[in-house]
């Protein structure tokens, strides 16, 4: 998919949007929706609801066809790439989200922000 459709998709589906799809794969770190947009979605595990699937990790993850549901926590743009949460915040807090990521910008590649070092070449 192209940049136009990545937008599309985020103007669509905005931070703070329930979302529902099927796990499509599960990764130690979390697992891959398929959120019938074009793009993944992405729950990582200290996103779950469940405390013991955050605690104990891969054992508890749904299985791949399951489905549920999650809210948009963050657009990636690097990878297009929607991430989730489970986590119940109030409106008040989503919108401490939303304001952060407003002003948020990622590191320049290379930026010693980004933890590049400075080789003195």
């Amino acid at each position: 998919m192209g940049a136009a459709e990545w937008e599309r998709v985020k103007a669509t589906v905005p931070v703070g949007a329930e979302v529902s799809g099927r796990v499509v794969a599960c990764q130690p770190f979390g697992v891959f929706v398929d959120l019938g947009l074009g793009f993944l979605g992405l729950l990582e595990l200290p996103e779950f609801s469940d405390s013991a699937a955050r605690s104990r990790g891969e054992g508890l993850l749904p299985a791949v066809g399951s489905l549920l549901t999650a809210r948009v926590m963050q657009h990636a743009d690097h990878n297009q790439q929607l991430r989730l949460t489970q986590r119940a915040l109030s409106d008040e807090q989503w919108e401490q989200v939303r304001g952060f990521l407003r002003e948020w910008r990622p590191a320049e590649p290379g930026s010693p922000a980004d933890g590049a070092r400075d080789t003195g070449s």
